[in-house]
């Protein structure tokens, strides 16, 4: 598997990639979920929820330009 910008090529199949949003992302599993992916496809991971305090926080820890935004 291989990762260029947000082209993925694995197992001779070529995938266009967006953006990936973990809702509840800086929850106990959210954020096992959401460090994961960021590793993988940097750029790529949001983490949301209802408190942006805990979602930015999170994207911090994660790394990997991963964003939080607020969803209600």
């Amino acid at each position: 598997m291989t990762l260029t910008s947000n082209i993925l090529k694995s197992n001779g199949q070529t995938v266009e990639l967006g953006r990936i949003l973990i809702v509840g992302g800086y929850g106990e599993v959210g954020f096992k979920i959401a460090s994961h992916l960021a590793a993988d496809f940097p750029d790529t991971v949001t983490v949301a929820g209802r408190n942006h305090r805990k979602a930015m926080a999170a994207a911090s820890a994660i790394g990997h330009k991963t964003r939080g935004i607020v969803v209600d």
